[in-house]
């Protein structure tokens, strides 16, 4: 396994970069390539010449590491979300990845797909919080052309009782009102 470990060993962590190797061939086993394995109707045919003539390599969702610490054990024992459990044995460790039987995966390795998941649930808050504010300004708005129709009603009221009273004059409100309205069916309301 070629992958990179980081370059840093800090003295208090000296498992640290073989834990991230780990890490690093687990991502690069979620996402390998499919390869169908060798069936063992084909082994049970072959000679015992060809067998020895034979290659063989791993699947490519498979990774085979060695560490001078229980690299494998310390992460797995992170991955279930649980309480972590110390390392029964503390010693050297090989480690063999690879994804159970099936397709490549199409997803993104688990680590990547909490950080897909969580924008995601991200860019549903802010669509929410955006539909909140809308329905906010929407009742605002409705509560608003309430209340102004609300007042036009009033002053309407208040104009039509002073006329009936005698205390406002009716030609000088059709006067307004002829100056005013515009559109003929308005005009056609008031007789206009």
């Amino acid at each position: 396994m070629a992958a990179t470990a980081p370059a840093v060993r800090p003295a208090t962590l000296p498992y640290l970069p073989d834990v991230a190797r780990v890490e690093i061939a687990w991502s690069a086993a979620w996402a390998a390539a499919d390869a169908d394995p060798v069936a063992t109707t084909d082994l049970a045919h072959s000679s015992p010449e060809q067998l020895l003539r034979a290659r063989f390599e791993l699947h490519p969702a498979t990774r085979l590491l060695q560490s001078g610490h229980p690299a494998g054990s310390l992460w797995a024992a992170h991955q279930g979300g649980g309480p972590v459990q110390a390392s029964a044995h503390w010693g050297p460790e090989d480690v063999l990845i690879t994804r159970p039987q099936g397709p490549a995966r199409s997803g993104k390795p688990p680590l990547e797909a909490k950080i897909e998941a969580t924008r995601l649930k991200l860019e549903q808050l802010k669509a929410r919080e955006v539909r909140i504010e809308n329905r906010q300004r929407f009742v605002e708005s409705k509560l608003a052309r309430r209340e102004d129709t609300r007042r036009k009603i009033l002053i309407g009221a208040v104009i039509l009782a002073r006329i009936e009273q005698g205390k406002f004059d009716e030609k000088k409100l059709r006067a307004m009102l002829d100056e005013a309205l515009t559109r003929q069916d308005d005009r056609r309301l008031f007789g206009l």
